[in-house]
Formats: C-alpha cells, structure tokens, sequence
C-alpha cells in the first residue's frame, strides 16, 4: 500500500469533513477514499474516525495518528519543493577547467556577470593547458582553444573564434630592420610555442595572398604559456604570435605593438566540452548559455583593438 497516499486520503476526510469532500480534493472518487481508509484502519489495526450519515469525528487515535501524519506530510511536501527549486534554479559547486589564458581573460569576469544572476553557484576554476579527463577527474566542463572541434567523446559547444596576430615590443622593433612582408621575419629573432617535447620549426600565416609558411631561423626562446610568450615579448626577446585576447592589455597600453597586420595565424576556435549528462543539469545548461551570450561580445571588444 501506499501509506503516504493513504495518509493524504485520510487527512483530506478530516479538512473537508465528508468523504465527498475529500474526493473532490484529490480528485478520485467517493468510493476510492472510502477503500482508502478501511484499508487504513486496517493496516493501523485501530479505527481512526467514527462515521455517520451526517458526521465524521476524530477518535482518540484518530487525533494523535493526525497529528504525525500532518508532520509527515509537511516534511515530504518541503523535501518536493526543495528538490523542484533546485531542479529549477541553479546551486551547489560547477567544477571548471579552462586554458590559462582564456581563464585569465574571459572566465573570471563571465564567473563574476553569472554569479550575479545566480549566486547560489560557487565555482572551482582550474586553470591549465592540458586537456583533462573530465569523467575522472569530476570536472563539468573544460573550455579550450583549438585549431579543430576537439575529437572527444562530449558535448562540444562552439563560443566563437581567435586570431592569433604577431606582436613585438616597440624597443625591439626600433633596434632591428623593418618588417614590410611575412618572409621579412626570417631575419628576426621568432618566439615560439611549444607543448612539451613538441613545437614547430615554421610558422603558417595568412595573408592578402593566402597562406605562407615562414620557417624560424632565430629562435631564442620557446615556451608552453601565453603569459610567458606576452612576457618575453614585451621584455623584447622578439616577434611571437598571440591570440588577439592576450595582446589586448598590451596593445591598449603600448607595451606591444601589432607587427605585419595585414598577417595573422590560422583562426583558432573556442570551445567548450562537458560531459553530455550535463546538459539535463540546470548549472551547466545555464552556465553554457551565459558563455554564449557573452564570450562573442567579449571576443569582438579584442577584435575591436586590434582594428584600433
């Protein structure tokens, strides 16, 4: 039986004070109530009310077995509502990870906007170049910069596109030869991004015709960050490739200068990844909408520099 329905039967007899009026309640009929608290008494092996044709009255038992299913009831009514409002509204921990840069330009200030919306959401935000597994290392979402969709087994949301544009400080590009087109940089000191034991001995820019490759005669410094290849390069190591959201500051503030504008490296995309459970869970979903709303804003603010 079900003893939480039998007790909603049996206090809806007394509100109302008929078995009619209890049906129409729950909207069954007056015979289905009257089933319900026979087989109630039953069970209870006590009778709980004293019926006539014209009244019902409470029983002694009937009275203290009320007052317990009244605290019952209550407690699984606010345990319903609190599991629907969370299902409805967002809380609890969203466990990110995201490329330093990106995490660095973009998500603490789209954590800052969201939580404003939804203050009940904390977040964990873990910043670092590799791709984790997201699966066993508990994270909802991972968001990347990459060449190409990232080939995973996850949902992929796309959030907009990055240049990555060549950059130099004033010092260097005033101590060294002019630069008037892409086969010019073979005479310069070339910064270079590696991953691990992997880098790459040429650079593939586009330009006004097409696509160049430009093998880094001179390369004095190769590094796996953003934050470093900014560093160096304001420092004027050299010319290295940044994207467009890790020049802005520097462009604003003159520590860089854009070298070859008319040149940039293959548009990389922005990508978020999360497990496809999540898309059901009201953090995520919403969390993946507000980086939608805001992330191409943000991305045209940087292309709006470097047009400055």
């Amino acid at each position: 039986m079900d003893i939480l329905q039998f007790m909603r039967a049996f206090r809806s007899v007394v509100q109302a004070g008929s078995l009619t009026g209890a049906a129409e309640r729950l909207q069954t009929s007056t015979a289905n109530i009257s089933r319900m608290l026979t087989q109630l008494e039953a069970h209870l092996h006590v009778r709980l009310l004293n019926r006539t044709t014209r009244r019902i009255a409470l029983t002694e038992a009937g009275k203290r077995y009320l007052a317990r299913c009244e605290q019952i009831l209550t407690l699984v009514d606010t345990a319903e509502s609190e599991v629907q409002q969370q299902h409805n509204r967002p809380m609890g921990e969203l466990r990110i990870h995201a490329m330093h840069g990106l995490g660095q330009h973009y998500l603490v200030d789209l954590i800052t906007r969201y939580r404003k919306r939804y203050p009940e959401v904390t977040f964990n935000l873990t910043l670092s170049n590799r791709l984790p597994d997201l699966h066993k290392e508990g994270y909802d979402m991972s968001i990347l910069l990459q060449n190409s969709p990232p080939q995973v087994a996850y949902g992929v949301q796309a959030l907009g596109r990055v240049d990555a544009i060549l950059c130099a400080s004033p010092g260097y590009l005033a101590s060294h030869a002019p630069l008037e087109g892409a086969q010019d940089l073979r005479a310069h000191a070339c910064l270079s991004f590696c991953d691990g034991a992997r880098h790459s001995d040429d650079w593939q820019l586009y330009g006004p015709s097409g696509p160049v490759k430009v093998p880094l005669a001179q390369t004095p410094l190769r590094v796996d960050s953003e934050d470093a290849m900014r560093s160096a390069i304001v420092a004027g190591l050299g010319i290295g490739l940044l994207p467009a959201y890790a020049a802005a500051e520097g462009l604003r503030n003159g520590s860089l200068l854009q070298v070859l504008p008319r040149y940039h490296s293959r548009p990389g995309a922005i990508y978020a990844i999360y497990p496809s459970r999540q898309q059901s869970d009201v953090r995520s979903s919403t969390w993946i909408h507000h980086l939608m709303d805001h992330m191409p804003g943000m991305l045209a603010g940087d292309v709006q520099t470097l047009c400055a």
